[in-house]
């Protein structure tokens, strides 16, 4: 098996572990109450992990070590936000509700649309989020 495909597989365990934490099956919170700005929190989470190792090389390279997380931890962070991205825009998250769109805002309804109801998956895939030409 490649490496990168062994690193796929650790983020999985490591995912499937965490997420005994953050969304204990005693708990009403679900993946998605943790993005209250659906794809959008999860992209400031992904900027906040890729900006730590930036941080963290900078220190390297100036001979300095990292203190708590390693590089290696950060990026494996990185590669499960990125995949909690992919999940919440395709509308499989675990909590989301179907009625809101990729930075979770109510899906609205084109009443000019066959039937007046919108495809809230290209809703979500294309992130246009409102479907009508008016102005309010």
């Amino acid at each position: 098996m490649r490496e990168s495909l062994r690193v796929l597989q650790e983020c999985g365990e490591l995912q499937q572990r965490k997420s005994k934490d953050y969304q204990n099956e005693k708990s009403r919170i679900r993946q998605a109450d943790h993005y209250p700005r659906g794809c959008a929190t999860i992209l400031d989470m992904v900027h906040q992990k890729i900006t730590r190792i930036y941080s963290v090389m900078e220190a390297m390279e100036a001979g300095e070590t990292a203190n708590f997380e390693s590089l290696e931890d950060s990026a494996k962070d990185a590669i499960n936000y990125l995949s909690f991205f992919v999940s919440y825009s395709r509308g499989k998250m675990e909590g989301q509700d179907s009625r809101r769109d990729l930075v979770n805002r109510p899906v609205r309804i084109d009443s000019g649309n066959k039937g007046g109801v919108a495809d809230v998956n290209m809703v979500k895939s294309t992130n246009l989020g409102v479907l009508n030409n008016d102005a309010s």
